[in-house]
C-alpha cells in the first residue's frame, strides 16, 4: 500500500530542496540565455534574408536565418528564374520578377505564386508600397526602338492590374527603384539619355531622388561611376548602393543630409545589392571574395565582417526583414 503522506514533498526535506535548487538553476540558466542573446555587445540580432539561389540548379527564392542559418527553399520552378525578391505583409508575402519579365505574388505558407495579369511588356525590380498590400512600383523595361527604362506604379487587386501610372519617366533610363519607409520619396538610379558611356567605368548612373509629393527630383551622387541599386536605410537618413567609383563593385553610403558618400567596403571582388538589417546597424550584401557569389554581412560600426552563405553556387538579390 501506497500512503498518501508519502507523497508530499515536505515529507521528505532533502527532495524538497533539490527540487528548489533545480528551479533555481533553471531561472539562473533561462535568463543567462537571454541576456547572452540579447544583453551581450557584438552579440549579432536574428534577420530573415530573403533572396534567389541556384542551389537547385535553377534560380529559385529562397530564405535564411542569419543566426541559425535555417534556409528554406520558396520556390521550385524549373523552368522560370526568379529574381529581385521583396518582403512584404510582414514576411507572409514576397513580390519578385521573372525572366519571362512578369511580377509576381509568393504566398510563403501556400509556397503558391500569383503573376499580375499586365499589359505586354517586361518589368522588374518590384516593391510594394510601405503599408499598402496592393499597391507596387516597378521598372519597365524597353528595348525596341532603344533601350529605355521608367519607374511606373500599378495598383492590383488580387492578379488584376486595376491601374497603371509612370511614376518617374526622364529621358534616359531609369531603374532600381526603392522607397523611403515613410513611402514620401523615392530613391532610384538614372542614366541620362545624353550621358555616354565612359571608357574605364562603363555606364555611368548616378543615385537620384524624388520627393513624391513635389515630383521634384534630387541627385544624390556625383561620383561619375556606375552607381545603382540604393536601398533607404531604416530611419530614412541614408542610402546605401553600389558603385565602381574605385574601380571594381563596393558598397557605399551617403547621408540624405549632404556630405561625401563613403566606401563602406574597399575589396577587388565584387560587392553589390545591400540591403540593410531592421536595426539600421549592419549592411547585407552579394560578394564574390570566395570565388562565387554568397551573401555576407558587414557591421556599420566596426566593419566587421561575416559570411551567410555557403551554396557555393551563386546568390543575389537579397532583402533583409
Amino acid at each position: 500500500m501506497i500512503y498518501p503522506n508519502l507523497l508530499r514533498t515536505n515529507s521528505f526535506p532533502l527532495l524538497k530542496d533539490k527540487i528548489n535548487l533545480s528551479q533555481r538553476l533553471f531561472k539562473i540558466g533561462f535568463f543567462s540565455a537571454l541576456f547572452i542573446t540579447f544583453m551581450l555587445p557584438g552579440r549579432s540580432a536574428a534577420w530573415e534574408v530573403v533572396y534567389s539561389s541556384f542551389l537547385s540548379g535553377n534560380w529559385e527564392l529562397w530564405s535564411r536565418d542569419t543566426v541559425s542559418q535555417e534556409k528554406e527553399q520558396l520556390t521550385y520552378t524549373k523552368d522560370v528564374e526568379e529574381s529581385r525578391p521583396r518582403w512584404f505583409d510582414q514576411g507572409k508575402k514576397v513580390v519578385f520578377s521573372d525572366n519571362r519579365g512578369r511580377i509576381g505574388i509568393l504566398d510563403r505558407q501556400k509556397k503558391h505564386a500569383i503573376y499580375l495579369a499586365m499589359p505586354k511588356g517586361k518589368y522588374a525590380h518590384p516593391i510594394v508600397w510601405p503599408g499598402e498590400e496592393n499597391r507596387l512600383i516597378f521598372t519597365s523595361l524597353t528595348t525596341i526602338p532603344a533601350d529605355d527604362s521608367d519607374i511606373q506604379m500599378v495598383a492590383f487587386t488580387g492578379t488584376k492590374a486595376s491601374s497603371i501610372a509612370p511614376l518617374v519617366a526622364r529621358k534616359g533610363m531609369e531603374a532600381f527603384a526603392d522607397l523611403s519607409p515613410s513611402g514620401k520619396r523615392l530613391a532610384y538610379a538614372y542614366w541620362p539619355e545624353d550621358k555616354p558611356r565612359s571608357h574605364f567605368f562603363g555606364v555611368c548612373e548616378e543615385i537620384w531622388v524624388r520627393d513624391l509629393e513635389t515630383e521634384k527630383d534630387c541627385q544624390l551622387t556625383n561620383l561619375e561611376a556606375d552607381s545603382f541599386e540604393p536601398a533607404w536605410s531604416p530611419d530614412g537618413k541614408k542610402v546605401a548602393f553600389t558603385s565602381n567609383k574605385n574601380g571594381n563593385y563596393d558598397i557605399w553610403v551617403v547621408g540624405m543630409e549632404g556630405g561625401e558618400a563613403v566606401a563602406i567596403t574597399k575589396h577587388e571582388a565584387k560587392d553589390s545589392s545591400p540591403t540593410w538589417t531592421p536595426d539600421g546597424k549592419s549592411l547585407i550584401f552579394v560578394s564574390t571574395r570566395t570565388g562565387v557569389s554568397e551573401l555576407w554581412m558587414i557591421r556599420l560600426g566596426d566593419r566587421k565582417l561575416s559570411q551567410l552563405t555557403w551554396d557555393g553556387c551563386g546568390v543575389r538579390d537579397p532583402h533583409c526583414r
